[in-house]
């Protein structure tokens, strides 16, 4: 008797955590195909160069981004006359993006152009940043790899998770559906290993 029921209660944890499994794959699902499509009208506009993550206000707790704050501003000011598009984005609003560019490190600069990201690492200086444009030096850094570059099959599934990861922090469906933090785990461990 007593085997039977452990047998039973064995069903029914796999059986739910099956459940648990489909779900949250067809939640990343769902978010992958509303991240592809909003991040298809980014990649293909003509944006040259941009900084991903801005130091404006959207990181007011990196310090690296207050001190380019100002910079930053003034190579916006100036992208019309060097024929650039400059942008930003905040990764607390956008984590999908953090996933696509493979973001370790803040502020992040990336030059776009024609499809090929290549990652600025140069002086953060005005100066420099419009050399680094007039003077074409884009065209010596190597671009991102394949399999990493922000277009990649790879980056979009990257894309996914983060939002995901994202999305689990500020839901309410652990407590909804009572699903206890180590499962949440278990099943962003299996989501990044398939």
């Amino acid at each position: 008797m007593a085997n039977r029921i452990l047998l039973a209660f064995e069903c029914y944890v796999i059986l739910f955590f099956h459940i648990s499994c489909l779900f949250s794959m067809l939640i990343l699902l769902i978010t992958m195909a509303k991240l592809i499509i909003a991040i298809g009208s980014i990649e293909n506009s003509n944006i040259k160069m941009f900084n991903l993550f801005s130091p404006f206000s959207y990181a007011p707790w990196c310090p690296a981004c207050q001190q380019i704050e100002l910079t930053w501003e003034s190579f916006a000011k100036e992208s019309e006359h060097l024929d650039v598009t400059v942008g930003k984005v905040d990764v607390t609003q956008e984590p999908g993006l953090s996933g696509r560019f493979f973001v370790t490190t803040l502020p992040t600069i990336y030059h776009a152009n024609n499809g090929v990201f290549r990652r600025y690492r140069g002086s953060r200086t005005l100066e420099d940043l419009q050399g680094y444009v007039l003077e074409r030096k884009w065209e010596a850094v190597e671009p991102v790899a394949g399999w990493k570059s922000p277009s990649s099959i790879m980056m979009h599934g990257m894309a996914g998770l983060f939002h995901f990861s994202g999305w689990i922090r500020v839901s309410n469906y652990v407590v909804v559906f009572s699903i206890p933090l180590f499962m949440l785990r278990i099943i962003i461990c299996l989501e990044v290993k398939t």
